[in-house]
C-alpha cells in the first residue's frame, strides 16, 4: 500500500503540480530565489512548461497569472515599500 501512496504523490501526481505551483508562486514573491525578478520569472516559466508537458494545463494557468503579477510589480521592492507607507497613513 505504501507504493501506491508514494506514486500518488511522485513526479507527475496532482501532489507535485501542486507543489510544483506553489513553490513558482513563492519563487515569484522572493521567499525562494533571492535574484532579479527577471531571473525568478526565468525560473518560474520553466516549471511552467515542465507543467504542460506533464499536462498539468491548470496549474501552468496559474502560473501565468502570476508571472503578470510579478511583471506587473507587485512582487517589487517599490510595492512592498508604497505598501507599508499607505499602512502607515
Amino acid at each position: 500500500m505504501k507504493d501506491v501512496e508514494e506514486s500518488n504523490n511522485g513526479i507527475g501526481s496532482k501532489q507535485w503540480a501542486n507543489d510544483v505551483l506553489s513553490f513558482a508562486i513563492r519563487t515569484l514573491e522572493g521567499k525562494i530565489e533571492v535574484s532579479l525578478l527577471k531571473t525568478r520569472i526565468s525560473t518560474v516559466l520553466f516549471l511552467r512548461n515542465l507543467l504542460l508537458e506533464e499536462g498539468f494545463w491548470w496549474q501552468a494557468k496559474i502560473i501565468n497569472f502570476w508571472v503578470h503579477r510579478a511583471m506587473r510589480g507587485d512582487f517589487s521592492q517599490n510595492a512592498k515599500h508604497s505598501d507599508s507607507l499607505l499602512k502607515r497613513e
